[in-house]
């Protein structure tokens, strides 16, 4: 004689057990289990699509201007808040679900830009070099001899 116990209130089972995936349950406790196991799964779901998103807006944070990285972020980050609202009850996307997608995606693009180290400023023109150094020379700040000098300096460097 075959004998089960139900996964939800315990009670030995001799004959019916009814199964919902591996667990056994009593004719009484099924749609507790099948209401369980579908609980399960929307975790698991919502779980595996947060994870999806959060990869996305690492890669986003990687190449900030790549409008593939910012579509795919946006439709992965989508898919994580319809899950979420399946999962208690509700239905579709909302706005204020489109607002935070918008606000995370520039967040993570920003966090980008401004975690990027600050390039140094760009050097002077050779042009620009010797306007200012004239400039100097026409300020009697530098002698004759100097403004040579440093003229023939630039203009050897290009």
């Amino acid at each position: 004689m075959a004998m089960e116990t139900c996964a939800a209130c315990g009670n030995l089972i001799l004959f019916g057990a009814q199964f919902v995936g591996a667990k056994p349950y009593c004719p009484n406790c099924k749609p507790k289990g099948i209401a369980l196991q579908a609980l399960e799964e929307a975790q698991r779901n919502v779980r595996r699509a947060h994870e999806a998103y959060q990869a996305a807006l690492e890669h986003l944070r990687l190449l900030p201007s790549d409008p593939v990285r910012r579509e795919q972020a946006l439709e992965l980050g989508r898919r994580y808040a319809t899950w979420t609202r399946r999962a208690h009850g509700q239905a579709g996307v909302t706005l204020y679900d489109e607002v935070a997608l918008a606000n995370d995606i520039a967040a993570a693009c920003a966090a980008a830009t401004s975690s990027a180290p600050p390039s140094a400023a760009t050097p002077p023109s050779p042009e620009q070099r010797l306007k200012r150094l004239s400039e100097l020379r026409a300020q009697n700040l530098i002698t004759e001899e100097e403004f040579a000098a440093k003229r023939q300096q630039i203009l050897s460097e290009l």
